[in-house]
């Protein structure tokens, strides 16, 4: 079940979401101007059936800065228009709520100081269910996807109606699986400028992500650091499953530093494939129970899938990535210099030998080049360039695989060096510009004379081989660009 909520400071903001929006909503009277308080229990009598009052106090991260005594007395009006629910705070004690039937309050606790301690949520969470109430409520800001599994051993320690939040952009995961976290609804917020807790979805995201319906059904996730959040996969892949009739229906990003906690715990949610992103692609592929050879050629792993009976299975669909873009672009034979020494940079290297170039690798600190151009035997296959150097040489083919990308980022000097290459691939997505062209690597190939090759090139090439890996089935990129543009809006 969704619950919309919404940060409105009128009554008459919060009847146009009453009347808008069908459900379950959450009523925030400590974001309501006091002024509209007379206006406001006709409303909730109208709407009682559907509504769960809330007059959060500052203590517990909401508005409402007043008398205790009053706040309360405003809960118990509400409760009097005959609302379905009444949240109340754990530490408010059970005399000061007294007349309200238990089966219709819900007790809650909201932690803002991101924690790692499941015994101390157990131990907050049975104190909650011990005070008189229908339903748990803990809401605890996590900063690492990983620690939402202290929010599932909580689940396991309690018992009736619970509803179980990571805060903030790591606590996705816990709003669009909330049934696997034990919850019996989420909150959504009305729209992007209401949302009244950190990480909340709205209404538009959280249905094109398939809620409530997708909550429990298969999904796939983008695994990696807080870039994920820039990708566009959790906007133009759930469309793509519904198109391609997968059991997946939900792509989401998932922030995370640590595989060994958030690989069972996205398996026991109902992960069935991973797309893995820095700084993980080394650890996707030691984490690995059965390695494809181009995981074991690169080191490294950008996908993951689950099989029974084996695992999770790991391959790396970068090189296609990049080989398919170039394809009848650059001649065999042909210079080409890969910027980065990380994972994409690996692929990349990879892909320009199989195109048949003479690759050079270039890096901030030469050891890590010269270590990724070592794994390429004979010696001299790949060779090194001191960053300082990287300039120097005629080229056809300039790879972009470091993070760097924006306006005024990019891994060439930006000081008039010219950049000696006809064609430019950028492999870096996310920064601070809003579209290839916007970035200063996209300049500075323009004012050369290059041609240049945009991210998302990349990103449709490698994204259909890794759903079709996925999903054992057949994805041409044509199909992620359409999604890609069908998608914009949403």
């Amino acid at each position: 079940m969704l619950c919309t909520t919404g940060a409105e400071t009128t009554v008459e903001a919060l009847a146009a979401r009453l009347e808008s929006v069908d459900g379950v909503h959450e009523v925030r009277l400590d974001h309501l101007d006091a002024n509209g308080f007379d206006a406001v229990w006709a409303l909730l009598a109208r709407h009682a059936p559907r509504v769960l009052l809330c007059c959060r106090p500052v203590r517990e991260g909401g508005r409402y800065a007043g008398d205790e005594a009053t706040r309360l007395a405003l809960l118990l009006r509400g409760a009097a228009a005959g609302v379905r629910y009444v949240d109340v705070e754990g530490d408010v004690p059970d005399d000061a709520v007294g007349t309200l039937d238990p089966a219709r309050l819900v007790r809650s606790h909201h932690r803002f100081t991101p924690t790692d301690d499941p015994a101390s949520l157990v131990a907050v969470a049975r104190a909650l269910a011990a005070r008189r109430g229908a339903v748990t409520k803990l809401a605890v800001a996590v900063s690492d996807a990983a620690h939402l599994d202290a929010l599932r051993r909580v689940r396991e320690a309690i018992g009736g109606d619970a509803v179980l939040i990571g805060m903030g952009p790591a606590g996705l995961l816990s709003r669009a699986r909330y049934r696997s976290f034990g919850s019996v609804w989420t909150y959504v917020a009305a729209d992007a400028g209401r949302a009244t807790a950190p990480g909340q979805y709205d209404v538009a995201a959280a249905h094109h992500q398939g809620l409530p319906h997708a909550a429990d059904a298969p999904f796939a996730a983008l695994v990696g650091g807080p870039q994920v959040l820039a990708s566009p996969g959790p906007r133009v892949y759930p469309p793509l499953f519904a198109r391609l009739g997968l059991s997946a229906r939900s792509y989401l990003p998932v922030i995370t530093t640590d595989l060994d906690r958030a690989l069972p715990l996205l398996r026991e949610v109902g992960a069935v494939g991973l797309s893995v992103t820095m700084p993980l692609k080394a650890e996707a592929a030691a984490r690995a129970a059965r390695q494809d050879p181009a995981v074991v050629a690169l080191g490294v792993a950008n996908s993951l899938r689950w099989r029974d009976g084996t695992g999770w299975e790991a391959t790396n669909t970068d090189v296609v990535g990049v080989t398919e873009p170039l394809t009848d672009r650059v001649a065999p034979g042909a210079r080409a210099l890969v910027m980065g020494a990380g994972g994409a940079a690996a692929a990349a290297v990879e892909a320009a030998r199989q195109l048949g170039l003479t690759v050079a690798v270039s890096a901030r600190r030469f050891d890590a080049a010269a270590r990724l151009a070592a794994r390429w035997a004979p010696a001299g296959a790949v060779t090194a360039v001191p960053w300082a150097e990287r300039t120097a040489t005629e080229l056809a083919l300039l790879i972009n695989a470091t993070p760097l990308r924006g306006a005024a980022t990019s891994p060439w000097p930006d000081d008039g060096t010219r950049l000696p290459a006809r064609l430019v691939f950028d492999l870096a997505l996310g920064g601070d510009a809003a579209t290839s062209a916007d970035t200063l690597l996209y300049r500075q190939a323009k004012a050369a004379g290059a041609s240049y090759l945009e991210p998302e090139a990349m990103w449709r090439a490698q994204g259909a081989a890794q759903i079709g890996w996925f999903f054992d089935c057949d994805v041409p990129a044509s199909a992620l660009a359409l999604a890609s543009e069908t998608g914009r809006g949403s």
